[in-house]
C-alpha cells in the first residue's frame, strides 16, 4: 500500500475532516473529469416544455406549480380539484414542485380550504409534511 493510500485510508474514517476535504480538492484540481456528476445527463430528462402543456392539464398543473403560476393553477383545479393529487414520474406532487422552487404564495393556493378538501390524505401523510418542512426551513 502506498503512502497516499495509507493516508486516504486513515482519513476515510472522518470524511469531513479538513485534511480529507483538502485532499479531495487537490484530487479534483488534478483530474476534474473524475468528479463529473452522473446526473448531469439527466438534468433535462422528463422536463416538460411550456409548448407541450397546453393539451394536458396534468402536465400544465405540474409546470404551473414549478413556475409559480397561481392563476393557471386555480383555473385547472377549479375544473378538476382531484388533479391536486397528481404525481410526476418521480412521485412529486404539484405542491412539491411549488415548494422546491420556493413559491410560498403558490404553496398557499394548495393549502386553501376548498382545494384542500380534494387532497388525498395518503399523499398528505407521505408527502405534505416533508414539503412543508422544506418550505419552512429553506
Amino acid at each position: 500500500m502506498s503512502n497516499v493510500d495509507e493516508e486516504l485510508e486513515s482519513l476515510s474514517h472522518d470524511v469531513f475532516h479538513p485534511e480529507a476535504l483538502a485532499e479531495i480538492a487537490r484530487a479534483k484540481e488534478k483530474n476534474p473529469s473524475m468528479f463529473v456528476s452522473g446526473w448531469i445527463e439527466d438534468d433535462d430528462a422528463g422536463v416538460t416544455e411550456a409548448t407541450d402543456i397546453d393539451e394536458n392539464p396534468i402536465s400544465r398543473l405540474l409546470w404551473a406549480s414549478e413556475h409559480g403560476k397561481r392563476r393557471i393553477i386555480r383555473q385547472i383545479l377549479a375544473d378538476d380539484p382531484s388533479l391536486i393529487n397528481v404525481q410526476d414520474r418521480d412521485g412529486y406532487t404539484p405542491l412539491h414542485r411549488a415548494s422546491y422552487n420556493d413559491f410560498p404564495k403558490t404553496i398557499q393556493v394548495y393549502l386553501e380550504g376548498i382545494i384542500f378538501k380534494a387532497f388525498d390524505f395518503k399523499i398528505f401523510v407521505s408527502f405534505l409534511r416533508p414539503v412543508l418542512f422544506i418550505s419552512v426551513f429553506s
